[in-house]
């Protein structure tokens, strides 16, 4: 049958719900309610998990996630070129379900910068993310100080922030529209300069 993306749906769960858009090889639903939960269900350790759309897999249980993760590597791949004997994707995963993502984008909110929540076109601004790696997940924040007042409101306005383990240093990408540019350097730069672990790559013009 076709595929059908469930929001709000772990696999292995069995869930009653409404069909929200329908393509000729898939759907996509949001979910009603849970008939029945994944044996593979966990408590959520991020406190707005339900609404935040920055991890779709909290809840899930690390292993699984890494697991439905391989299977769909693998079949991406194998897509490719079927005429190809690809080998067997090999996941070394991270040692703990906390502090693994090394890379994120976000987008400014309120209260800072966050992520996308799942539905809509609002912000959710954690007070930590429990997944992002904590240099990261700090610089989420100092640079949220600095750029917040900059960057609300405008949608196209985005922040790029990933972990660069040879210098030691968070690499700082900011997309900003051209009328915001020079506040947006001003900030950024202010950033740099308070601190030691942020390396700026650049300031986008969108």
């Amino acid at each position: 049958g076709r595929i059908v993306f469930v929001d709000d749906g772990l696999p292995g769960d069995r869930v009653r719900a409404r069909l929200t858009q329908q393509k000729k090889r898939f759907a996509r639903a949001q979910a009603l309610e849970r008939l029945a939960d994944s044996s593979d269900r966990r408590p959520p350790q991020c406190v707005v998990a339900d609404r935040c759309g920055g991890c779709r897999f909290q809840g899930y249980s690390f292993g699984a996630e890494h697991r439905e993760k391989l299977a769909a590597l693998t079949a991406t791949v194998r897509r490719i070129d079927r005429t190809v004997p690809w080998p067997d994707p090999v996941l070394i995963p991270d040692a703990s379900p906390s502090r693994w993502r090394e890379r994120a984008k976000v987008h400014a909110g309120d209260d800072g910068l966050g992520f996308r929540q799942r539905r809509g076109r609002g912000i959710i601004v954690p007070a930590s993310c429990p997944v992002l790696e904590a240099r990261v997940d700090e610089a989420r924040r100092v640079v949220g100080d600095r750029l917040g007042d900059v960057l609300t409101g405008l949608d196209e306005a985005t922040v790029l922030l990933e972990l660069d383990r040879v210098r030691d240093t968070v690499a700082c990408t900011v997309r900003v529209a051209e009328d915001r540019f020079e506040e947006a350097m001003a900030a950024l730069t202010a950033c740099i300069n308070e601190r030691g672990d942020l390396t700026p790559v650049g300031t986008v013009i969108v």
